[in-house]
């Protein structure tokens, strides 16, 4: 057995706390430094249920699936509900870094890096069966009045028609009770949304609707960051490879199972 004096163990204790010392404090600074890279993202929407919504599990499937691709990729994202029109002006403005949910438009793209795709909704047109209403062409809605969400882009032939009566609201909810009570003649909306609406609000049983086929536009859903956003388009990359990365993990697709195992809504995948 080795002896050691006392001076020597003092010594041997000493650099031995100074290593520790050392080795807590790199520890520290390493987590600090992932903090400090850990970039905060936050971006704006509207409830837009089944797909994402306050009343939702965890937000909902689209936001749950867009928190796990940033965080895959080292941001943290945060997302700010309000009606869309509002969420619209306030991401232009800067309030916000960017859209959640939105549709592709040549002007939007001028100001906004768009994601790869990750979902698709068909946005239709439907009215009251009773009402005997049709649709071939923009011509038969003429004399009609039509429900539009405030602030939308439907990414369809409507959106150019300025000879045709649209009746607003802030959202497709309070656009169904008009349609009901006959205060409006056709609405458009997103099929997912309305099958929401529906079960949701009125457990399936409503009047005869007649939904026209086929869809007015099957629309792709991506994130949007402003381009003024500093590195703005790296972030996009960032987050385009989150997506994949979730994809290829079975984490996207257990997130969607998760949020739709009742309820029949395939993906883009």
């Amino acid at each position: 057995m080795i002896k050691r004096s006392n001076s020597t163990i003092y010594k041997l204790c000493s650099v031995l706390s100074s290593l520790l010392l050392c080795g807590a404090l790199q520890a520290s600074s390493a987590q600090v430094m992932k903090i400090a890279n850990n970039q905060q993202i936050t971006l704006a929407t509207d409830h837009w249920q089944p797909f994402y919504g306050p009343d939702l599990k965890d937000g909902g499937y689209m936001i749950e699936v867009c928190k796990a691709a940033f965080e895959t990729v080292g941001y943290q994202l945060t997302v700010k509900l309000m009606p869309w029109k509002r969420a619209v002006k306030a991401a232009k403005l800067g309030i916000y870094d960017g859209l959640l949910g939105a549709y592709y438009t040549p002007a939007r793209a001028e100001i906004y890096y768009y994601s790869q795709p990750f979902e698709q909704e068909k946005t239709v047109l439907l009215a009251l069966a009773s009402s005997n209403l049709i649709f071939n062409n923009i011509r038969d809605l003429k004399s009609y009045d039509i429900g539009v969400m405030r602030g939308a882009v439907n990414a369809t032939q409507l959106d150019n028609a300025n000879n045709l009566s649209f009746s607003y609201s802030n959202d497709a909810s309070h656009n169904f009770k008009k349609l009901l009570l006959a205060r409006i003649d056709y609405m458009v909306t997103g099929k997912a949304h309305l099958t929401y609406i529906i079960n949701t609000e009125y457990s399936g049983k409503v009047p005869e609707l007649t939904i026209f086929k086929p869809a007015l536009k099957v629309n792709d859903i991506y994130i949007t960051l402003s381009k003024e956003l500093d590195n703005a388009e790296a972030i996009m990359r960032d987050f385009n490879r989150g997506i994949h990365i979730i994809k290829e993990n079975g984490l996207f697709q257990k997130i969607k199972t998760k949020h739709f195992k009742h309820q029949l809504i395939q993906s883009k995948q």
